[in-house]
């Protein structure tokens, strides 16, 4: 009886301690899963915002060409068409990998709205601007999807900041 009493305190010690080193451990493990989420939201969003500055690069860069072109410098009219196909591409690019991911552009009306803007942008007839009239209304128009676009993306940063601090909250609770 004695030896069954003596093997039940050292199982019971043992049981014991692993409790107690098991507790904590599962909290590490908890913790360490809860960064691995947090960690790949913000690698999504870096993805996001390297697209969608690329998308604004060339904004930047149609608005110098259609700039150029209404300044006479002929040359820039292929150059133009470039980045209206790049703009397309891009723009396509960002629709597909948003609704693989995280699905948040649809809701996101100032993504939309500077895609919409540079579709009209790119469907007004940029020739009949003369120099004069047509490098401010141009600059001004280019400036309103830029912002747009700017503003999308602080949308997004938003989005996706709030979505990890109730993570954060949640595993605080």
């Amino acid at each position: 009886m004695d030896m069954l009493s003596f093997k039940l305190t050292i199982i019971f010690s043992i049981s014991f301690l692993l409790l107690i080193l098991i507790f904590p451990t599962m909290d590490m493990v908890s913790n360490s899963y809860d960064r691995i989420d947090i960690y790949h939201s913000q690698l999504e969003g870096l993805e996001y915002v390297s697209r969608l500055y690329r998308l604004i690069g060339i904004v930047q860069s149609h608005r110098f060409n259609v700039n150029s072109y209404l300044n006479g410098d002929i040359s820039k009219w292929k150059m133009i068409k470039e980045d209206e196909e790049r703009f397309e591409m891009l723009k396509n690019s960002i629709k597909s990998y948003d609704s693989y991911h995280l699905n948040i552009l649809g809701s996101n009306s100032n993504f939309g709205s500077g895609m919409s803007k540079f579709i009209l942008l790119k469907m007004d007839n940029i020739s009949r601007y003369g120099y004069y009239n047509g490098v401010d209304i141009i600059f001004e128009k280019h400036n309103i999807v830029h912002s747009e676009l700017i503003m999308g993306l602080c949308w997004i940063y938003q989005k996706i900041l709030s979505s990890q601090l109730v993570k954060i909250a949640a595993r605080g609770s």
